[in-house]
């Protein structure tokens, strides 16, 4: 009796759409704890489990898998933002709001948050897979737009301060405010609480009311 041979080629093209979804997941780890220079295209091979030519059928070269995994942690940021702060809210609860899924990020999905880090510390560079370039670039600016118009609106209802200044650079300014602090908690937490006993939540919380208390405006 003949053996029958399997079919193989619906079986390989499932594996190579997933295996690029491993090959972003394996880098999103490796660039977001080493940065970018020191991750190769075999160490990410065999933290994916794929065969480097594999990487090299998705992927022409480092930077243009590189802004792949920004671009993916990035629309999942914004993705956040939009499915949950609430448009009937005030605009200084929509930014708390937007902070704490900022903080969130780093909570539930580490690997993104820090690789939009990295992202953030690298020069501009467009030479490289210029349209996915423009394509982070165009979300970035989404997210920006976003927390402006949040500052706008609070200006506006009255629950920030109409003398706060630019939108977009307290916009900016309260970004690295929570960036700041949730890299400082994330790598000397541990370090904070033996030394000076201090309650992370608590930190966090203080931090928002600050800023609260900075931004208010007569209504709040």
């Amino acid at each position: 009796m003949p053996t029958r041979r399997p079919a193989r080629t619906k079986s390989r093209a499932l594996s190579r759409e997933d295996s690029r979804e491993a090959i972003v997941a394996a880098a999103t780890r490796l660039f977001a704890e080493h940065g970018l220079e020191s991750v190769t295209f075999g160490q990410i091979a065999k933290a994916a489990k794929v065969s480097r030519p594999l990487v090299y059928f998705h992927f022409s070269d480092q930077r243009t898998l590189f802004l792949e995994c920004v671009y993916l942690a990035m629309k999942e940021l914004r993705d956040r933002f939009v499915r949950q702060i609430d448009p009937k809210d005030s605009g200084l609860d929509q930014l708390e709001t937007m902070g704490r899924i900022y903080f969130g990020l780093h909570s539930d999905a580490p690997a993104q948050f820090q690789i939009l880090a990295v992202y953030e510390a690298q020069p501009p560079d467009s030479s490289a897979a210029r349209e996915l370039y423009e394509r982070v670039e165009a979300l970035h600016g989404e997210v920006n737009e976003l927390k402006a118009s949040f500052v706008i609106r609070g200006m506006r209802d009255g629950s920030i301060r109409s003398d706060i200044g630019d939108p977009h650079v307290v916009g900016t300014c309260l970004w690295a405010f929570s960036h700041g602090l949730c890299q400082l908690l994330a790598v000397k937490g541990e370090h904070l609480c033996q030394c000076f006993g201090l309650d992370i939540p608590k930190t966090i919380e203080t931090g928002f009311a600050l800023l609260r208390r900075a931004l208010a405006g007569k209504r709040d």
